[in-house]
């Protein structure tokens, strides 16, 4: 239906699909199929940076544009990767960054960002080097197999525990007997 519809009202669409019902692969889809029509593909390059909100949606938006099979990536297509990459800092990066089939690097190496600054360079580099910062969250220390009562005191002391987490891991708390005083 795309190729029927108005391109600015298709763009619209994957827009709200992000940002209003909250969907992830639906807008990433519509932008993907956007590119296969020559009316439609210019607005690509403006919505792709707007319906990017996580770092692993950029590698996402690969994956579907490549579910047939690899083929060149549009110019649009590179233009809203590339924009998309200023969404996000090194935690954000370096928590999405796995060893899956297709990496942040490799979206990176397709589609050239250009940094802003000399920080955000560095990031760049660290991306294409594979030299993130691990983040400090209850999931990478717990996955590490550190100790668990240890873990949940450290974060709660320091203040590296957001509400939602506090609250959804407030049984593994007392299961590992965190103080209550804490």
């Amino acid at each position: 239906l795309i190729p029927l519809c108005s391109p600015s009202d298709v763009a619209a669409l994957a827009v709200e699909c992000r940002l209003v019902q909250k969907l992830r692969h639906t807008p990433l889809f519509i932008a993907s199929e956007m590119c296969k029509y020559p009316e439609h593909r210019v607005f690509v390059g403006d919505i792709l940076p707007k319906i990017i909100t996580r770092a692993d949606m950029l590698t996402d938006f690969l994956a579907i544009y490549w579910r047939d099979g690899k083929r060149p990536l549009a110019n649009q297509a590179k233009k809203g990767l590339a924009a998309a990459f200023h969404n996000f800092d090194e935690y954000q990066f370096a928590k999405y960054d796995r060893d899956a089939k297709i990496k942040l690097r490799d979206v990176m190496f397709l589609c050239h960002p250009k940094a802003t600054d000399e920080q955000e360079q560095i990031l760049f580099n660290r991306i294409a080097e594979r030299n993130l910062t691990t983040p400090d969250t209850w999931e990478v220390a717990l996955s590490a197999g550190k100790d668990k009562k240890e873990t949940w005191t450290r974060l709660i002391e320091t203040n590296k525990i957001g509400g939602m987490a506090m609250l959804r891991n407030l049984r593994n708390m007392c299961d590992a007997s965190v103080e209550q005083s804490v």
